[in-house]
């Protein structure tokens, strides 16, 4: 019954309308100064983002009311969820809207179905509507779930027959059976990396997880072939192509191959998707090539590859930046091009200053016997970062009196 209480209408106006504002407020004000650049590091627009996700919302619904445990999994990065307008993805939009309508005008007379559809819709306001996140996790669906299973658990046990009990005690047997076979399946690192990969074929992460699993268990060759499957289903992710290029550094395809997959690689690196991990590939690339495994690859390959990156929208970030022509630097130290090293190696720190690169750079430029160069750069270094100025001065002056 409803409460009422002179207190609980400032309650319901602190609690809930001033939280509800702050949101709608920040929605507006987040799409229209953040969402389209936010939007440069995912293979999806915002609109694809908020088509698919009405769709998507359907996929939630039935993981927790008939759960298919082969698709469930920690890799979810699917390309195929991407959907822009259609037929399906309309009649999705509009299906929720007009629940949701209905829920809110028959609060009061279907309070249950109400509470269901509205705790669902709210537990995923956030995460499957406006922000730039990835389209589909397990774990946003746990506590929205507590909405459609709270609504059956109430209907079934105010009914007056006592077949919907016993239907929903079924309906938990057969859950927690579930449960055990998913738990089964997980606790398998090798059988759940198979499962998981074969579940989600356009899924980066799940294509890396069974590489990872190859490479532990000594199948390089295994290994090599999955990551240029992998790439070959998303040509345009970059932490696939990277580490295709990596693969070939133990035993992938046969040298024409990779000549010809290493050119398409180089040529769509200014369009592939963002990938935190191509910085670290490339790192990697060059570890491999120093250590003498890598003799198909050559640096001057890897700097056009880095070039490429440099110039992808997607890879504008300050942090993204700097480590692409730190990568640069290192490629170009390998041929033992030291005066460009060390320029790259400045191009780097003038995009994201680090104190241990500006003592790196010092280094190496009195090592080439230049001490003005030297002192010219340490007075940069104390003007980009002055939080490192104690340090410049310190260690600065050690290094050119020494």
């Amino acid at each position: 019954a409803p409460i009422s209480h002179r207190f609980l209408g400032r309650w319901q106006l602190i609690f809930f309308a001033g939280p509800a504002f702050l949101v709608i407020a920040y929605i507006g004000y987040y799409t229209l100064n953040f969402a389209p650049d936010a939007y440069l590091i995912r293979p999806f627009t915002l609109e694809q983002r908020l088509y698919s996700e009405g769709v998507i919302l359907f996929e939630y619904l039935r993981q927790i009311l008939t759960p298919d445990i082969s698709l469930m999994g920690p890799f979810q990065d699917d390309t195929w969820r991407i959907r822009g307008a259609n037929v399906l993805t309309l009649f999705a939009l509009i299906t929720w809207i007009t629940l949701a309508i209905i829920a809110v005008l028959w609060r009061k007379r279907f309070p249950a179905f109400s509470f269901g559809v509205l705790f669902f819709l709210t537990g995923h306001f956030l995460e499957s509507t406006f922000l730039p996140l990835e389209l589909y996790f397990e774990h946003r669906n746990y506590l929205p779930s507590l909405g459609p299973l709270g609504a059956i658990t109430a209907i079934a046990w105010s009914s007056s027959t006592n077949w919907f009990k016993h239907l929903t005690a079924g309906f938990t047997m057969l859950m927690a059976f579930l449960l055990w076979q998913t738990s089964t399946i997980w606790g398998d690192a090798d059988h759940s990396a198979m499962v998981w990969s074969e579940a989600h074929p356009s899924s980066t992460r799940a294509t890396q997880n069974l590489a990872t699993r190859y490479q532990v268990t000594g199948k390089a060759d295994s290994a090599a072939a999955t990551i240029v499957k992998g790439y070959l289903n998303n040509p345009l992710d970059g932490a696939l192509a990277t580490n295709a290029v990596i693969s070939m550094c133990f035993k992938g395809p046969a040298i024409s191959e990779y000549r010809s997959m290493l050119k398409q690689i180089t040529a769509d690196t200014v369009r592939m998707y963002f990938s935190p991990m191509v910085v670290k590939s490339l790192h990697n690339q060059i570890n491999l090539y120093n250590q003498g495994q890598c003799s198909p690859f050559n640096a001057d390959q890897l700097i056009t590859i880095a070039n490429g990156f440099l110039q992808n929208p997607a890879y504008q970030t300050p942090h993204t930046q700097y480590g692409l022509m730190m990568a640069i630097a290192r490629a170009l130290q390998t041929q033992e091009k030291m005066t460009k090293a060390t320029v790259a190696k400045m191009q780097a720190f003038r995009i994201q200053p680090v104190a241990e690169t500006a003592y790196t750079i010092i280094q190496e430029l009195i090592a080439q016997g230049k001490p003005n160069e030297a002192r010219n750069f340490l007075h940069e270094a104390r003007r980009l970062a002055p939080q490192y100025r104690e340090h410049y001065d310190t260690w600065g002056k050690a290094l050119l009196d020494g």
